[in-house]
């Protein structure tokens, strides 16, 4: 297989993943040669000077270690550092499915891995090389670069795990959760400011789960405090959710009605219908919807928690959204297209709140 890079030809063994770069004249100038788990030979000749391109399709970076998509590949000890993201990839029928950090199910000689998600057993022809098809990447018939499953480069539909993986990258860069670990790496500030900008309470966690961001919030919020009894999780994801029931003795209702008709931090309004049942509520007059304004209890990946209430029972819903849905128009479309109705349709095929 042939591909240009620059003015110098790049050619690729299919089976050994070998490669040659030939100048403009057809003169040899770069040989890698690695055995069949990416590993380097002494056969190889100025392999550095042309070729960030190692092993397959995989980017060597400055510490040795080759970059698929998804997951960086480790030459030295024959597999994946990470494991595969997608839960879907079990199967009972094939043992090897269980090594979760199994490269090409350990046989490279045979098979490739272009995104660190799916083996490509096509013998090592990738998507990303047109000469495999010469239609434009489009894969072998009945490979996984089939057209008519998925295109590496093209346009065309995505396999399920591959959507996935987008979805859990895109989660990461915009708020920081990693949906397949319900964790946010790294750490977690949670503060509370005053009127004047002064921070009242911080408490910052460690790679948190869903349910500990919500109970946070609640506390720095002053709501935590007044919950009567445990605090139940529901869902996950996008449909993650908190019940759990407040003081009902009229001090308690009081100092609680108090925090959450505080404009300063919370805004209210008539939506939220769809938790009236979380709550038990079975009337509009006895439900009522709070959402915190974006920020104030943190400004990385700032967040609005919801907090619904059944006002006769004091019983109440908890969670986190990325926008404030009460807080103008640019965050409430953002909080309808980007959360709202998504979680509905997952909640018609399964999966959501």
């Amino acid at each position: 297989m042939c591909r240009v890079l620059l003015s110098n030809p790049v050619h690729e063994d299919p089976v050994t993943k070998s490669k040659r770069v030939t100048n403009s004249a057809g003169a040899k100038v770069s040989t890698i040669e690695l055995d069949p788990w990416g590993a380097d030979t002494t056969r190889s000749n100025n392999a550095d000077a042309f070729q960030p391109k190692k092993f397959t399709s995989y980017e060597r970076d400055g510490n040795g270690s080759d970059e698929a998509m998804f997951r960086r590949y480790n030459r030295w000890h024959s597999r994946f550092d990470q494991p595969d993201p997608y839960d879907g990839s079990y199967s009972l029928t094939n043992p090897q499915s269980f090594n979760r950090y199994a490269y090409v199910q350990n046989d490279p000689v045979n098979a490739t891995d272009p995104s660190g998600l799916e083996m490509d057993a096509t013998g090592g022809c990738s998507a990303m090389y047109s000469s495999c098809a010469g239609s434009g990447g489009g894969g072998y018939d009945g490979t996984p670069f089939d057209s008519g499953t998925y295109e590496y480069g093209g346009g065309g539909p995505t396999s399920e795990h591959i959507a996935q993986a987008l979805a859990r990258s895109e989660s990461i860069r915009t708020t920081g959760y990693d949906p397949a670990f319900d964790r946010y790496w790294g750490d977690t500030t949670v503060t509370r400011t005053d009127a004047q900008g002064n921070v009242v309470s911080t408490q910052t966690l460690h790679n948190a789960t869903q349910y500990e961001v919500v109970i946070a919030y609640l506390a720095v919020a002053d709501l935590l405090r007044f919950v009567d009894g445990k605090i139940t999780a529901h869902g996950s994801g996008s449909s993650f959710g908190v019940t759990f029931n407040f003081l009902n003795d009229q001090e308690s209702r009081d100092a609680v009605m108090a925090i959450l008709h505080n404009t300063k931090i919370f805004n209210s309004g008539p939506f939220g219908l769809g938790h009236m049942k979380d709550v038990g509520a079975t009337s509009h007059g006895e439900f009522a919807d709070f959402r915190s304004v974006n920020g104030v209890f943190g400004k990385e990946y700032p967040r609005s928690l919801e907090v619904a209430i059944n006002t006769r029972k004091f019983a109440a819903y908890a969670d986190t959204d990325r926008y404030d849905f009460y807080g103008g128009l640019a965050p409430a479309t953002a909080h309808l297209f980007l959360e709202f109705f998504p979680n509905k349709i997952k909640r018609i095929f399964g999966g959501g709140r």
